[in-house]
């Protein structure tokens, strides 16, 4: 069997602080390949590694492609852990995110302090931890940017009842859109202006 750590570390002295990719070719124990993250997984769980997947850089629009892929690559288990930013195929990592609506940005661009304008909602990540869950990837996370809410949401999409759900919101008591009999009928009727 191959040495797993052998191969990681040359992986990691091969690609570090790069998207494999985005590179042509992969050169490793002197055998050239096409270099893919499905590749770059693949040789990762040949060589016995217990989960294999993404972390970080991609948000959930740009991960989830290549989840799939490396699901339908590799027989073990697969982790996905978006940062929750809105990446797009034009910028598929948080770091190449730009906002053309904002000229106030520093030379250096809106990585890494004005990513404001790109983060997702919790109901983006609910949803990507349902999809990534049901497609069999089940080691799911979050990366840089994360908040609470975005973790809670993401653990009560799949069923699960955190003790920090407590927090998340009830909107029956919302006042101008809830439910709640307590409401006065003041804020009742502010809400259905709005409708």
């Amino acid at each position: 069997m191959p040495d797993l750590k052998a191969i990681a570390f040359d992986l990691f002295n091969t690609l570090v602080y790069c998207d494999p990719a985005l590179l042509p070719r992969l050169k490793l124990n002197g055998a050239e390949r096409p270099s893919t993250l499905p590749v770059v997984a693949q040789l990762l769980a040949d060589a016995g590694a217990d989960v294999v997947g993404l972390n970080c850089s991609r948000g959930p629009a740009t991960m989830l492609p290549v989840i799939k892929e490396i699901r339908s690559t590799v027989s073990c288990h697969v982790a996905a852990l978006p940062v929750p930013y809105r990446t797009t195929a034009d910028m598929p990592t948080f770091q190449l995110l730009q906002d053309k609506s904002c000229s106030c940005t520093p030379d250096i661009g809106t990585f890494p302090t004005a990513l404001d304008p790109f983060v997702c909602n919790r109901y983006e990540i609910a949803e990507f931890a349902k999809d990534m869950y049901t497609k069999g990837v089940n080691y799911l996370g979050l990366c840089c940017g994360a908040g609470p809410h975005h973790v809670r949401s993401m653990a009560e999409a799949l069923g699960r009842t955190p003790p920090a759900s407590h927090y998340s919101p009830d909107m029956s008591k919302h006042a101008y859109q809830g439910t709640d009999e307590n409401i006065p009928n003041y804020y009742r009727n502010l809400g259905k202006m709005y409708e």
